[in-house]
């Protein structure tokens, strides 16, 4: 049987399984037609380091015409190279995502992904990476400039959500530069390439103490939360919780004055 045959069957094949497998996360593919390519990246950055959820969305005809280039020297493909085929596009795509900080290139490091790989239902397939890089949390301000680099000659629908904790000031994002735009979470449509830049800074006192009690109150204390331009809300303080707080100073005040005195006698 000549190599032609049998590549031209076992991608057939591929293309049947891609197309019947469903990922868990393709019912939220991009709202965009099936020729482009959709990129949906999860930023959290807390003071020692930066982590990056991203699901790559490819159109199934791409996928078919490179991993038939890829066979192209394969007699009797299979699904180990089907493997080796999945390795090579997440390493295309781990180094087309390029961390900048403070102006210097930082390389990330590839954590598990609790996913599927190269499945997906009949338009897209997905791909899934989880990175992280350190941050000095040492240093007060940190600025970061995310590339994403993938794709750079096609049009891809985009989505970026940035997310945040008590301790880390990212108010200067590029996603909410311009006065009342907040693109956070929302899908965006482009060219090329697309930057995202931010400054991480440690938060002052009065801002994370607030931030804390806010995340403490939503149960939200121990994993990043989304982040806007006003940072992280603070917590919900309605007129029964107020009369709370103030109860709570009044008491926190009466104890103080109490000590001083019996200090003073």
């Amino acid at each position: 049987m000549t190599t032609g045959p049998r590549v031209a069957r076992w991608l057939v094949a591929v293309g049947v399984a891609l197309a019947g497998q469903l990922f868990a996360t393709v019912a939220a593919a991009h709202p965009f037609q099936d020729g482009l390519a959709g990129h949906r990246l999860r930023l959290s950055v807390v003071p020692d380091h930066v982590e990056v959820d991203l699901l790559v969305e490819e159109p199934v005809p791409w996928v078919l015409r490179d991993l038939r280039a890829f066979l192209a020297d394969v007699a009797d493909p299979g699904p180990a190279d089907q493997a080796r085929y999945d390795a090579r596009r997440l390493e295309e795509f781990q180094s087309g995502l390029q961390l900048f900080v403070d102006g210097e290139r930082v390389a990330w490091e590839r954590l598990p992904w609790t996913g599927d790989n190269g499945v997906g239902d009949r338009q897209f397939v997905v791909y899934g990476l989880r990175l992280r890089a350190p941050l000095d949390p040492a240093s007060t301000d940190q600025t970061l400039h995310l590339l994403d680099a993938i794709h750079p000659d096609q049009r891809v629908a985009r989505m970026v959500e940035v997310r945040g904790d008590w301790q880390t000031d990212l108010r200067g994002c590029s996603l909410w530069a311009e006065p009342g735009t907040d693109r956070s979470g929302q899908w965006a449509l482009g060219d090329g390439s697309q930057e995202l830049r931010l400054t991480r800074r440690v938060a002052g006192p009065v801002q994370a103490t607030w931030a804390r009690l806010g995340m403490w109150q939503r149960g939200e204390l121990g994993a990043p939360v989304p982040v806007g331009p006003a940072g992280v809300a603070g917590p919900a303080v309605g007129g029964t919780a107020w009369l709370g707080l103030a109860g709570f100073t009044v008491l926190v005040g009466g104890v103080g004055l109490l000590w001083a005195r019996r200090r003073r006698s």
